[in-house]
């Protein structure tokens, strides 16, 4: 016939798995993203199952504990090409997922195994900070109160979280109200008084719902540029991803603005110069003569009792502390050496108005020499009121060519042992309803000519 024989040769390929679906990453501990394995034929498409359908092997390359959900193997129920599981791992790495058409101890010699990778990681951290003021406005000398909110929106807990405020130039930090929120405070650090740049230690903020609320007060100090202040927190920790809200913008702003002059309150008996809780006749006089600052030097209570900006060419405000110096009862200061003279120009009133029946406030000389005077008037301008000076050698000096224009009324000076009140310098002064009595020499000695 012409005709030859011939023999055709045909290949079938095997089917395939492949993962249509796979998450590259998951957090440790978590459940991944839904896997997709589908059957397909070597074109590439979906091939259903047969009747008996068709079981799918998964393995991992890791070395931890793993978990397939729903567990290996699965099946593919006749007639359908493809089926969905999760991935959690206990260990951090990066690992092979195999979907394979027999068991890793049986040799594969059917279906082409699907392969992916994932990688296992720990959850981060997202940092929020938000800083904000409810002193809009502030002289100098007075407070200003600050909220720092720190908060975790990430999957992961925060630790090691510290918080940073570098406060503005002339600012620093006095005390803190609270600290709130579902932190836990893993380092104990407080502030200390007078820092510039406080900070509170460190904290652990639970993933998605972690917080902490730090509240603080500063003070401005008496030199301190007025016109608008911000400053920018900082923090660190086991996080890259911060935001800053607010932050250097006008929710934090405190606008500074001209301080008025001192009213110093002198709340303690005590004659004394150290940082304490008392604010004492001596160091009020310090601070309006200006060779006591008022600035971190002072302790908070000491700060508190000295309201405004004291200080020398200001005339400042002394006065006495009600529960302290009562006026139905009397509260003795005893110099251990002579008080400041009072030197500004500017003038000082110290008005004992607490004890307006001459009892409440009194001053005693009793330790000091006859040549030291209860409270030597250099400068002018100076109100002295309502106070009593007993056992001095003289009670009140008015001296110095710049002693003019001062004003001493309703005040007792009793058993002087030398003058009640001495007049050598200035030239007009106000001697007012003042009561003199037992002085060894003159009541009031006018050396001078006042008028």
């Amino acid at each position: 016939t012409g005709l030859t024989s011939a023999v055709q040769t045909v290949t079938v390929n095997p089917a395939k798995f492949v993962f249509t679906t796979a998450p590259s990453s998951t957090n440790i501990n978590a459940a991944s993203g839904t896997f997709t394995v589908q059957l397909q034929d070597t074109f590439s498409n979906p091939l259903n199952a047969g009747a008996s359908g068709q079981i799918v092997h998964l393995t991992s390359s890791s070395t931890g504990t793993v978990t397939f959900t729903p567990a290996s193997p699965l099946t593919l129920p006749a007639g359908t090409s493809t089926t969905n599981f999760t991935y959690m791992d206990n260990t951090v790495g990066n690992y092979t997922i195999t979907a394979a058409d027999t068991s890793p101890a049986t040799p594969d010699t059917g279906h082409t195994n699907a392969v992916t990778t994932i990688a296992v990681t720990v959850p981060s951290p997202i940092i929020a900070i938000t800083k904000s003021t409810t002193t809009a406005s502030a002289p100098q000398g007075g407070k200003a109160t600050y909220t720092i909110t720190i908060t975790n929106t990430g999957l992961g807990d925060a630790t090691g979280v510290t918080v940073n405020d570098p406060l503005p130039t002339g600012f620093f930090y006095a005390t803190t109200t609270s600290m709130t929120g579902t932190s836990t405070r893993t380092t104990t650090s407080d502030p200390a008084y007078g820092a510039t740049s406080p900070t509170w230690g460190s904290w652990t903020l639970p993933a998605s719902t972690g917080s902490l609320t730090i509240t603080f007060t500063a003070h401005i100090g008496c030199t301190t540029t007025t016109g608008a202040k911000n400053n920018s927190p900082s923090t660190s920790g086991n996080f890259t991803t911060v935001t800053f809200n607010g932050v250097g913008a006008s929710a934090e702003n405190v606008t500074v603005t001209t301080g008025p002059a001192g009213t110093l309150t002198v709340n303690g008996t005590v004659d004394s110069n150290t940082r304490d809780s008392v604010l004492t006749l001596r160091e009020a006089m310090m601070l309006s003569e200006g060779t006591l600052a008022k600035s971190s030097a002072l302790t908070i209570d000491e700060w508190d009792q000295a309201a405004g900006c004291p200080g020398s060419g200001i005339l400042d405000t002394i006065i006495f502390n009600t529960s302290v110096f009562p006026s139905a009862a009397t509260a003795t200061i005893t110099p251990g050496s002579a008080l400041p003279s009072l030197t500004d120009a500017a003038g000082v009133v110290m008005d004992a108005f607490t004890a307006p029946n001459l009892a409440g406030v009194v001053l005693d000389g009793t330790a000091l020499a006859a040549t030291i005077a209860g409270l030597d008037l250099v400068s002018g301008n100076n109100i002295v009121r309502n106070l009593t000076f007993r056992n001095y050698g003289t009670g009140i000096a008015l001296s110095g060519s710049a002693s003019s224009n001062n004003e001493v009324s309703k005040s007792l000076i009793n058993n002087a042992r030398v003058t009640g009140i001495m007049i050598t310098g200035g030239t007009s002064h106000t001697i007012l309803e003042n009561t003199v009595a037992a002085s060894s020499g003159a009541g009031i000695d006018s050396t001078g000519s006042p008028t």
